[in-house]
């Protein structure tokens, strides 16, 4: 092969090598042109849509997942819900009283239902108590100790909603009101016999989601009792309650 030709060949695969790394170079900038974010490509597709109210939306690929989710996660329509619960009396300044008790509910709307409750609490008394009959006061005597109740209450559901726990999971949530009576056991003296007299019952509290189907439940009411046998003289006390609720029939997915 004579130098000429050498010369030429040269020239030639300096040539190719030039040609390979401007075409390289375009298909870089075409790729830096074509690809947009999530967020570019759904904006997109919302203004092509023209949506002009929320159910518009639906027709976009990805948003049955989030109907889903803003649907109420634990119904209650027709559906009994079984709790059993801890009860702390928060009022009394002389004894402490604790126990235990059970709702039993019946929702016949998703926001309206009503509800059995009863509940036992026993009695310890306080230091302050303890210090008085030292000197030789009598409180047990002269206050009136709230033993137990059993009453039927309203419960209305109106707010239910979600929240982020711990950047992990959704926790979801339902708020109620509660409105009832019904009547209260109430002791006065160290022997003296449990007495039942009528109480009304006003409270508040949620219900949130461990499952679809049990819940954790927090309550707290606010009762005024009527002492029919002590001239009308009338009790207030607050009542804090958690526990657990179980609901029936199991719910599944909508």
């Amino acid at each position: 092969m004579n130098l000429a030709k050498k010369i030429l060949l040269v020239f030639f695969f300096i040539g190719l090598s030039f040609l390979a790394d401007a075409q390289d170079g375009e298909d870089l900038n075409l790729l830096g042109e074509d690809v947009e974010s999530p967020e570019e490509t759904f904006v997109k597709k919302v203004k092509k849509l023209k949506a002009r109210k929320l159910s518009d939306l639906v027709q976009l690929s990805r948003f049955s997942d989030i109907a889903v989710i803003q649907r109420r996660f634990m119904p209650k329509t027709g559906r009994v819900s079984a709790s059993l619960f801890s009860a702390f009396n928060m009022t009394s300044e002389f004894f402490l009283h604790t126990g235990l008790g059970g709702h039993l509910n019946y929702n016949f709307l998703e926001k309206h239902g009503v509800e059995l409750s009863s509940y036992y609490l026993w009695t310890f008394k306080r230091r302050v108590t303890v210090d008085l009959a030292a000197l030789s006061a009598n409180v047990e005597e002269s206050v009136p100790i709230h033993q137990s109740f059993f009453g039927l209450v309203y419960k209305w559901m109106p707010w239910y909603g979600k929240m982020a726990f711990y950047d992990k999971s959704i926790l979801a949530f339902d708020t109620f009101f509660s409105l009832g009576g019904g009547m209260s056991g109430i002791i006065r003296g160290k022997n003296g016999k449990i007495i039942w007299e009528p109480t009304a019952v006003v409270g508040l509290g949620q219900v949130f989601a461990i499952t679809r189907d049990l819940g954790l439940r927090w309550d707290l009411r606010y009762k005024i009792t009527i002492e029919s046998q002590q001239n009308f003289n009338v009790l207030n006390n607050f009542l804090f309650s958690i526990g657990l609720s179980y609901y029936y029939p199991s719910a599944g997915l909508r």
